[in-house]
């Protein structure tokens, strides 16, 4: 999840490694806490500089990350699409793979 605090609908927010230094800038398209939240990926920060123009950044920017929570008969589901493009899909699937597979471990040991 981002660094940070999740403002509002067309704030910004950067998705950052654990220096805060690096990652993605993106704005919020859509937020209905708790039930969704869809990030739209508009740049990249490297080196605590914002790049939102760059050819690299052209070539996913725009990119939606969307996350759903759904609960039934006291569980809850947490559903992720994202719409990227194909050659940046290996990246983002080993992220998140790794990122929901804390949340999974979170989760089931509280």
């Amino acid at each position: 999840m981002p660094s940070g605090r999740i403002t509002s609908v067309g704030g910004k927010t950067c998705f950052t490694d654990a220096g805060g230094q690096n990652g993605m800038v993106s704005t919020i398209d859509s937020m209905h806490l708790p039930y969704e939240i869809i990030f739209r990926h508009i740049g990249e920060l490297r080196d605590g500089e914002e790049d939102l123009k760059s050819e690299k950044v052209r070539e996913w920017s725009g990119s939606l990350e969307a996350y759903y929570l759904e609960e039934n008969a006291g569980k809850t589901r947490l559903t992720v699409s994202v719409d990227v493009d194909s050659s940046y899909k290996p990246m983002m699937n080993h992220g998140f793979s790794k990122g929901l597979g804390l949340v999974k471990k979170l989760s089931e040991n509280h």
